[in-house]
């Protein structure tokens, strides 16, 4: 759990203690007593509640084997990547992009039980007297940190692209 996360925790928690404040001026009008303490309980869990959640989702959290793309939606340009940590986004002008940039595999198989896709994916080439030849390929890659932003601008664009948008 990060800590915007524990943070929209604790924004769901102020909420709570509103709609506990409000059931109390509810039952304390209902038996003539002073609403005093209810009132001012939801006000104070209604106000944490949405600080805290704006604070929470102001927060970016990019792993050890993340970079994050930051597009602003305002200026339609494209911020300088994100590295690990914790950084401050403005929530609806900011859309994120997190991009793993650990070592990764891609493996074409004739198998159909073998590599991410489901199916025979095996390379197939010619060989010099013309006989066709299927090879089991695993290609290990990496994204380059420094180039993400050309990534994003090349693959999101299409179908099932490559990182997980926030």
């Amino acid at each position: 759990m990060g800590f915007s996360s524990l943070l929209q925790i604790i924004a769901m928690g102020g909420f709570v203690i509103g709609a506990i404040g409000i059931a109390l001026v509810v039952t304390a009008v209902s038996q003539n007593k002073p609403v005093r303490g209810g009132i001012l309980m939801s006000i104070i869990g209604f106000v944490a509640g949405v600080l805290f959640m704006i604070v929470g989702s102001g927060l970016l959290e990019v792993g050890p084997t993340q970079v994050a793309v930051i597009f602003n939606q305002v200026t339609g340009n494209l911020e300088t990547p994100r590295r690990s940590g914790i950084s401050v986004i403005i929530p609806g002008v900011q859309q994120v992009t997190l991009y793993p940039i650990g070592q990764q595999e891609y493996t074409m198989s004739g198998l159909a039980e073998e590599g991410s896709r489901q199916g025979n994916d095996a390379v197939e080439a010619r060989s010099i007297d013309g006989q066709s030849v299927q090879m089991d390929v695993t290609i290990l890659f990496r994204i380059d940190p420094a180039t993400v932003n050309t990534i994003h601008l090349d693959w999101s664009a299409t179908p099932g692209g490559y990182g997980e948008s926030l």
